[in-house]
């Protein structure tokens, strides 16, 4: 049995903590599904749903027309702990050993916020393998200007992969520091047109494909259907073998 008192720490109810690692073993689940998993009424199930989707620890997800909840990453609870110590390395790594069982593959998922975003682009680097390609279409200033720190950091952390890191970019001031930096940074870049100009960063991997709304709110949407990332790959193909 997991000790899910630290949860309270990180500013959950002791329902909201009950219902999230309920929905970690659960995978996406609609509301009566978690409802009667976590043995909470669907009258108080709903605003508990709604809480935890506001502090960033679950998503919507859509199964066709039809609307379900998944939890995020337990990962993402390291950056609500960030300017704190606490020890909850051992009970984070144990909700992570819960993560994905029994998940069912979605089509969709959609993320809100800047903390959800950093999950997803965490998620990125983790699942894609050696050898694969991980392409970009993006607008580099606003996307570092999100957290320019943090993206920082995660830039130097994707170039240790051994990946095919592709670049389109709209042009701006740091993209001609992308350029020349390119080989030091272990990927490839190209500059699109100057009438080009981006609301929104596009990554693209064998896995899944990240549409990230940079400009806020900031929000984001996960595509896991592989007809669909296998046409934006050959699309991207296209545009780099014109430039």
């Amino acid at each position: 049995m997991i000790d899910t008192s630290f949860l309270q720490h990180l500013g959950l109810s002791e329902k909201e903590a009950h219902v999230y690692t309920t929905m970690l073993s659960l995978g996406n689940a609609t509301v009566l599904e978690i409802s009667r998993k976590a043995e909470i009424n669907r009258t108080t199930i709903y605003p508990l749903i709604e809480s935890l989707r506001v502090k960033g620890l679950i998503n919507i997800a859509y199964e066709g027309l039809k609307r379900r909840f998944v939890a995020n990453d337990p990962q993402v609870l390291k950056q609500l702990w960030e300017k704190q110590t606490f020890a909850a390395e051992k009970n984070i790594d144990q909700l992570q050993n819960m993560y994905g069982k029994g998940k069912q593959q979605t089509n969709i998922e959609i993320y809100e916020g800047l903390t959800a975003l950093k999950a997803v682009y965490e998620s990125l680097v983790r699942d894609i393998q050696t050898g694969e390609d991980y392409c970009i279409i993006s607008n580099p200033e606003e996307w570092m200007a999100a957290d320019e720190a943090y993206f920082l950091n995660f830039t130097k952390r994707r170039a240790q992969r051994n990946i095919n890191i592709r670049l389109l970019l709209e042009d701006t001031s740091l993209s001609d520091f992308y350029i020349k930096n390119q080989k030091r940074m272990n990927m490839q870049v190209k500059i699109l047109p100057k009438s080009i100009s981006f609301e929104t960063n596009m990554v693209i991997t064998p896995q899944k494909m990240l549409i990230h709304q940079i400009t806020k709110p900031v929000s984001g949407i996960v595509i896991y259907n592989q007809s669909t990332i296998k046409m934006q790959m050959q699309i991207f193909d296209v545009l780099w073998n014109t430039l």
